[in-house]
């Protein structure tokens, strides 16, 4: 039964992520993919949300990160790291 669960889940909703615009050409209120390389990272243990802070370039524009109880991103995310 719960394995039936599991293959008939059908998400809800369906975004096709293939298409990446750059930063410079984001827009509010709308969901965008882009890549680029992690310039800058922070990391602000302060009560009481600790967050982990990034700078994305992508050749066009920067664009600041932000994570939320993010501590585990300090082994993964760091300069010179690529990410989508």
């Amino acid at each position: 039964s719960c394995v039936q669960d599991l293959l008939d889940y059908f998400p809800r909703d369906y975004r096709h992520e293939l298409a990446e615009g750059s930063i410079q050409g984001l827009r509010a209120e709308q969901i965008h993919t882009v890549r680029g390389t992690i310039v800058a990272v922070d990391y602000l243990a302060s009560r009481p949300r600790p967050r982990f802070e990034a700078t994305l370039d992508d050749g066009t524009d920067r664009l600041a990160l932000v994570w939320f109880n993010g501590h585990w991103l300090r082994r993964t995310l760091h300069p010179g790291v690529q990410v989508r």
